[in-house]
């Protein structure tokens, strides 16, 4: 595992030997921050996690097939781990690498065969129906500790998916067929998986501050170890533990030799690792859980309002951008009924008559009421009421 032509040897070695100190600042208990952002969709999720800079993304897909003869009522549970050509300059497309085989076949051995999904529970039909989940990873960016990355990211993706329910019903008798109906999640909820326990991978780089690599020398082993370190250590030791701090698979690749004693350490320290990566992983799926409920209750609410007359979803959209536009005094507005219209109308006519005949009064008042003291200032109020008269128009005898 280790590069002879490698610049970094020395580096890291020389930092690494006192056990305190290391290329990127941490400890050698010391892992690095993580970042999980979960989604789901009908009979599917995701879990995408960032390790460091080391990004993985986990898909879980579910379907009804037909199970193997030799196992009828067993689903089926199948990984696959790809690797991004973008992901680092040592990948190359088409044929998958060696490491790509070595972690499918070592989550297999921490999920599948340590019994952590309960594949009896997925039987829908015996020897008819199982379903059948596949959980694609696929490496996105590798700056080390692949293996606890797509590990981790496996496991909350297979926690966050839920399985639809089914109805199974019998067509045609006893010598009919059987047919199976998927319900959509907001026809019935979803039910999760059958998990017994969650087992979680701790992985220790081992590593020597000098050349001697012989039996009685204690290899220095640093936690979550990055690109740099793989590059120049000489094995890693693997620990898979549940919540209670089970040992549920181990693995070490290397020629670096490691005593019994030192295991029992390397144990404890993965240990208290597991423990912290359970209570972060418990409240990252807490939370996404909680957001995917309301985003149904939302949807449920949504159909049954147009299921109760609310019309469809394409006329409950321009109700609701028409009302964007009302404000509240349009809200309020006080409509007039068809027998208070012509009431109203009446009286307004009534009101118009009168002013008309008050107007003409007035009139007649003002060119009547005084006594003209002569001829000459007869004729000129005569003028005066005339040039008036001829002024008002029928519009202004209407106004009031």
């Amino acid at each position: 595992m280790e590069s002879i032509a490698n610049p970094n040897k020395d580096l890291v070695r020389s930092l690494n030997s006192g056990g305190e100190l290391r290329v990127d600042g941490r400890g050698s208990k010391v892992g690095r921050p993580l970042v999980l952002v979960l989604d789901r969709h009908e009979g599917e999720a995701s879990a995408e996690l960032r390790l460091g800079r080391t990004r993985v993304l986990a898909e879980v897909k579910g379907d009804l097939v037909q199970p193997f003869q030799d196992r009828p009522n067993e689903g089926m549970l199948l990984f696959n781990v790809d690797f991004s050509p973008l992901a680092s300059e040592t990948f190359e497309a088409g044929r998958p690498p060696p490491l790509a085989i070595e972690l499918t076949r070592l989550i297999e051995k921490m999920v599948k065969e340590s019994q952590a999904i309960d594949t009896e529970a997925l039987c829908v039909i015996n020897g008819e129906r199982v379903w059948c989940l596949r959980v694609d990873v696929t490496v996105l960016d590798h700056d080390g500790n692949l293996c606890d990355a797509c590990v981790l990211a496996a496991i909350a993706a297979l926690q966050h998916f839920r399985r639809p329910e089914v109805t199974v019903a019998q067509q045609g008798g006893d010598l009919g067929h059987t047919e199976v109906t998927v319900h959509h999640s907001d026809e019935k909820l979803a039910t999760p998986l059958p998990i017994h326990h969650v087992p979680l991978a701790v992985t220790f780089g081992l590593t020597h501050a000098n050349e001697d690599i012989s039996e009685g020398a204690q290899a220095l082993a640093l936690l979550d170890p990055s690109m740099r370190e793989e590059a120049v250590m000489a094995g890693r030791i693997t620990f898979a533990l549940n919540a209670h701090s089970e040992i549920c698979a181990m693995h070490k690749l290397g020629g670096a030799p490691v005593g019994a004693a030192q295991i029992l350490i390397l144990a404890q320290e993965a240990r208290l690792r597991a423990k912290d990566l359970h209570a972060w992983l418990a409240g990252e799926l807490a939370r996404a859980d909680s957001c995917a409920a309301a985003l149904r209750s939302e949807r449920v609410r949504g159909s049954a309002f147009a299921g109760n007359g609310g019309g469809s979803g394409q006329a409950i959209e321009e109700k609701n951008e028409g009302l964007k536009f009302l404000e509240y005094g349009d809200l309020h507005h006080t409509f007039v009924t068809k027998e208070e219209g012509q009431d109203a109308a009446a009286r307004e006519g009534q009101s118009v008559g009168d002013a008309k005949g008050s107007l003409r009064e007035a009139i007649e008042a003002a060119a009547n009421v005084r006594a003209l003291p002569g001829p000459h200032e007869t004729e000129r109020k005569r003028a005066r009421t005339s040039g008036t008269l001829r002024a008002l128009n029928f519009r202004d005898l209407l106004q009031t």
